[in-house]
């Protein structure tokens, strides 16, 4: 895996001005996007309650991470790619799950931790508990498959295969972006 870096602090790019050149701002947001996953895949795979907002942003780094991917699919190598792809829905997948079990279970965890004793409740939450283990282990699974398939190498590989030459390059990225988003609105 990548060196233990920072995530972005915001979902917006910055630095990206439209006047720059496509493949630089490719560059940038491929980076950034991709090693943010692998910061929050290694950060959720770990043990204890303070890495419960992990999962929420892991959610959030996998989902801009395969937007960005998408974006700008014709500046990467396609073996990139498609392993990317693959990858990038595993995780997120996995971290969805993890999401809507907390979100749908948290309350009744909550419940027989604040001492709760309705056995409904605490039936619930067993089953809730299981499965937030099982989330875990998934993530671990696919933390361990990350660094088994090299995923910094296959990061910097992907990056440095952004060229100017690939499909609108040198396009400004103000014309590229408003190419690209015009069928979404």
């Amino acid at each position: 895996m990548p060196e233990s870096v920072a995530p972005p602090r915001s979902k917006w790019l910055k630095g990206a001005s439209p006047d720059q050149p496509t493949h630089k701002v490719a560059r940038n947001f491929l980076e950034r996007r991709l090693l943010s996953v692998a910061y929050w895949v290694a950060r959720s795979s770990e043990e204890g309650d303070d890495t419960v907002d992990a999962m929420p942003r892991l959610l959030a780094s996998s989902n801009r991470a395969i937007e960005a991917v998408r974006a700008f699919s014709g500046f990467v190598d396609i073996e990139n790619w498609e392993f990317l792809q693959v990858r990038l829905g595993e995780i997120r997948e996995v971290a969805k799950e993890a999401c809507d079990i907390d979100s749908i279970g948290g309350p009744f965890l909550r419940a027989v931790s604040e001492g709760a004793v309705d056995a409904a409740v605490c039936k619930v939450a067993d089953i809730v508990s299981g499965q937030c283990k099982d989330t875990r282990l998934q993530i671990e699974t696919l933390n361990n498959q990350l660094v088994a398939d090299q995923f910094g190498d296959v990061i910097r590989a992907t990056v440095d295969s952004v060229k100017s030459s690939k499909k609108g390059g040198t396009k400004r990225f103000g014309d590229y972006a408003r190419g690209y988003f015009k069928p979404i609105l």
